[in-house]
Order: C-alpha cells, then structure tokens, then sequence
C-alpha cells in the first residue's frame, strides 16, 4: 500500500511533505487519541478477561468460549467495522465543513444498516444454531454448549453493531473522552462483575457470562444513543473549527505557545507580532504565518519535549520486546492444572509436553500456562 501510494503521488494533493509544523499542537490530539485508544483497548481487554475466567470453569466452556469470540469477530469485522469507519469519516468531515445537519442523518443511516445486517445473521444463527457450531468442532459436547449459547450471542451481535457504528460517530465527534467514560462504566462496573459473578458462582457458568456481556452491550448502546440525540451538533462545529485552526478570531487564554514560537529574534514588528498573537490560537498556524521569511526554528522546550515522549515511546517496546525474547514466562512461573470448581495444582517443571497431556486427562483440568 505505502509503494502505491508513493508511486501513484496521489498524497500530492492532500500533502506538502514533511515540515518542522509536525511537530506542533501534538496535545490537542493526545487529547483525542488516548482516549480514543481507551474506548477501543478497554472493550477488548474486557473480553479477553472473560475468555481467562472461562478457562477455570472447564475444557468444554473454554473451547465454546473461543468458538464463539472468533464467530462474534467474524460478524463484527464484516458487518460492522466498515460502517463505523465510515460514520466516523463522514461526521468528522462533515462538521469540519461546518454542516451541522449531516452528523444526525449518516448516524441514523449507520445504524440502519448495521442493524439490518445484524438483525438477519441473528435470525439466521438461531435456526441454524445446531449446524454453525460443527463449522468449528466435531466435539458433541462444545456443539450443545455452544448451541445454547448462540440465542444470546444473536442478540449481542445487534447491540455490538450499534454500538460500533455510534463509537464511529463519537470518534468523528471528537467525543472519545466521554466514550472511554462510557465503555468503563458500562464494562467494567456494570456488565464485567455482574458476568464474571454468574459465571464463576452460578449454574449458568458460560451463558452467565454471555447475559453480562449482552447487558454491558445493551447498557453501552443505549448511553451511546441518548447523548448522540443531546449533542448540540452546531457547537460540534465551532469546536471542529478550532482544533483545525480553520478560525482565526477565536479567543484563547494561553498565549505562551504563541510567545515561544514567535522568536525574538524575527525581522517583525511589536505590532505584527501583537497581531500574530491576538489572531492566531494554534502555535501551526502561527508558524505557519512567520515561515516565510521569519523564524523557521523550533523553541527548545517544544524540540526536548517531543524527542523525551518519542524516545519513551521507542524505549517502552524495545523494554516490552526485550522481555518477551528473553524471559520465557512459563519457565518463571510453570505450568498450572485448572479445576472447574477454581482450585488448581502446579505441574512438575520436569513434565514432558505428553506428560502434561496425560495429566490433564487424568486430573479433567484445564492447562494453564503463562
């Protein structure tokens, strides 16, 4: 894709090149981006610790459990994904452009698809709930299970399609903060302890965590739904506008961006550089303005803190890579036997990979390795 692009030079029209402005106004889009990440890494961190807790239940729940993921996945990348990337796009576009009517009406339209599409596989792994499962196993016990399963999973699928069309639209909005608020919430102390609880301490073990993951869903969408309804889409737009620098008039009260830009040393006067202050909020657009024949440097502070944040960045994969090759985890810790009733026993650190095999045969546990 990178060679394509470069050969073809279709970024010609949208970009310039690099430019030392590359490294300006990196926290206003810190701002967006992390939580951005939050509203995404905390859903998946979410599932990812069920699947763990399903391990300590049983041999037959675990493989039901990854069943269905990889089937939920599927769905979800095919039905979803690609019309909240394309609400996210149009609503950001949209308000860039200041055309505050056109976020409520892509929004409804997402939703209407992603229902549509959702709606129609639910129906159809309901019926057929008996005969999706043995795409993946031949296990007669992981097909019941996972046959009782897939009604819930049906109904998760239609609030988990909302649920990515109207994050699409959040994103778009510039409302990632108040989505991580949301995903938290609604995961974490809502669906997380009411799933994990009816999973580890209830006869309904699997589908108990599936009615978890359905509430938070539900509770998630709904959240969603009630402040994309309330949000006043007109000041979407002037605050659109203002992190693009696209108004120049706009008020600000920290001007010391402005200040460090500007050197002391440019060929301009008191009143051009007042003038420079007063009308230009965004430290780009100010560089921008005195590129031409003024300062082309880059204040210090901006230069070390910038390289500090890079070189913290670089340095927490290279630490993160380091560990991974050099410090085999199950060496460090061993190998466990799971019990479906939480208990658990360390595996000799002498046992052969068929030993181990053998083991848990005997035992009816669960491997558990780090």
């Amino acid at each position: 894709m990178m060679a394509y692009f470069y050969f073809s030079k279709l970024y010609k029209n949208t970009w310039n090149g690099f430019s030392h402005e590359m490294w300006y106004d990196w926290g206003n889009w810190l701002k967006l981006g992390i939580p951005g990440l939050a509203m995404i890494a905390l859903k998946w961190w979410y599932f990812e610790l069920g699947l763990i807790l399903v391990g300590t239940v049983g041999v037959t729940e675990l493989a039901t459990q990854a069943l269905l993921i990889n089937l939920n996945q599927v769905i979800y990348q095919l039905l979803s994904v690609g019309l909240g990337v394309a609400c996210s796009i149009i609503v950001g576009q949209s308000l860039g452009a200041g055309k505050a009517s056109a976020p409520p009406s892509t929004i409804f339209a997402g939703l209407l698809l992603t229902t549509s599409g959702m709606v129609t596989v639910a129906i159809l792994l309901v019926v057929l709930r008996w005969h999706v499962p043995k795409i993946f196993t031949s296990d007669p016990g992981v097909i019941s299970r996972a046959a009782q399963c897939l009604p819930l999973l049906s109904v998760f699928l239609i609030f988990e399609g909302a649920v990515g069309v109207m994050g699409g639209a959040f994103r778009g909005a510039g409302l990632q903060p108040v989505g991580a608020l949301i995903v938290f919430v609604c995961l974490y102390l809502f669906s997380g302890p009411l799933g994990f609880w009816l999973l580890l301490s209830t006869p309904l073990k699997l589908m108990g965590l599936w009615v978890g993951f359905v509430s938070g869903l539900f509770a998630m969408s709904s959240v969603y739904l009630i402040v994309l309804l309330r949000t006043n889409w007109q000041q979407q737009t002037v605050l659109a506008a203002e992190r693009t620098s696209t108004r120049k008039n706009e008020s600000h009260d920290d001007q010391t961006d402005i200040v460090q830009t500007i050197s002391d040393d440019a060929d301009i006067s008191v009143d051009e550089k007042n003038e420079l202050r007063e009308n230009y909020s965004d430290p780009s657009v100010t560089e921008h303005a005195v590129e031409n024949g003024h300062s082309r440097h880059l204040p210090f502070r901006i230069l070390v803190s910038r390289g500090l944040l890079t070189f913290s960045m670089l340095l927490v994969f290279v630490c993160g890579l380091t560990l991974k090759l050099s410090l085999p985890l199950s060496d460090v810790f061993g190998s466990y036997c799971l019990h479906a009733n939480g208990t658990f026993v360390s595996i000799p650190s002498n046992f052969t990979t068929d030993d181990i095999d053998i083991f848990a045969r005997t035992k009816n546990c669960t491997i558990f390795t780090p």
